[in-house]
């Protein structure tokens, strides 16, 4: 219920998407303003990385999982410097 409020305050485009990548991925918030078109590498796989622009993580994992949910709204951006939360 909490969550479904949560989600319905959300007033922007950006703020739902970075919600939903929160929600599904329990990535670190820098990890999810990081995030950039090219970091879904693994279509088949579904798994998108986590790495910074220098290519190191603060963790031993690279890739988080994608849930069938999410990627739809990965797949918009197009252009791979382009972020997923502006």
């Amino acid at each position: 219920m909490e969550m479904a409020r949560l989600f319905d305050a959300a007033k922007s485009r950006h703020i739902l998407t970075y919600l939903l990548i929160a929600c599904h991925t329990l990535a670190r918030p820098s990890a999810i303003l990081d995030l950039r078109g090219a970091s879904l590498m693994r279509h088949t796989s579904g798994s998108i990385s986590i790495r910074r622009a220098d290519g190191r993580t603060r963790s031993f994992g690279q890739f988080l999982a994608v849930t069938p949910t999410l990627l739809p709204w990965l797949r918009v951006v197009t252009e791979p410097t382009q972020r997923y939360v502006a």
